[in-house]
């Protein structure tokens, strides 16, 4: 099986150029974005074991798309690897990221989604 391997970064972009990177912490779990021009990436989501299946996840991806939104943020890429990989693409694709491809992490194979804002 063949998987299309998808951007995160473009050609010449370096993590030093990054124009800005927020963590935001809840009680019961943290996201952590960043944002190279009109591009953001969201890198971490966590959500505490006992905090599970409660919307936390949901509620700080909302936080996260709504604050990359306000600094004009046009698209949004993601790649997570998780060990609860089912409910961060469940997310994902309630909040209407599309899958645009796959990329080795850590010799695991993860799906990359990206939101195009408007």
């Amino acid at each position: 099986m063949r998987f299309k391997k998808a951007k995160t970064r473009f050609k010449g972009e370096k993590i030093k150029a990054i124009d800005e990177t927020r963590r935001i912490f809840k009680k019961r779990g943290d996201i952590n974005y960043w944002i190279k021009g009109n591009i953001g990436h969201i890198d971490y989501l966590r959500v505490k074991m006992l905090s599970r299946n409660k919307g936390i996840g949901k509620q700080l991806t909302e936080q996260a798309i709504n604050e990359m939104k306000k600094k004009g943020v046009k698209k949004i890429r993601t790649y997570i690897y998780s060990l609860n990989q089912e409910a961060v693409e469940k997310i994902l694709e309630q909040k209407g990221f599309k899958k645009i491809g796959y990329k080795n992490v850590f010799g695991t194979i993860v799906p990359v989604y990206e939101l195009r804002l408007r």
